[in-house]
């Protein structure tokens, strides 16, 4: 996961969702994310 907008001025590395990403992981769940317009779909399953 990665910022791809550089003009956004929220603060923040980046690091949230990757982070989020290996811990369902390691508990065998799966985390999608799909983007509408507007807004941001986000999908976890165990």
């Amino acid at each position: 996961f990665y910022r791809t907008d550089s003009s956004r001025s929220t603060p923040g590395n980046g690091l949230g969702l990757s982070l989020a990403r290996a811990v369902l992981q390691l508990h065998g769940a799966t985390i999608t994310l799909r983007s509408n317009d507007p807004g941001l779909c986000v999908e976890i399953r165990f």
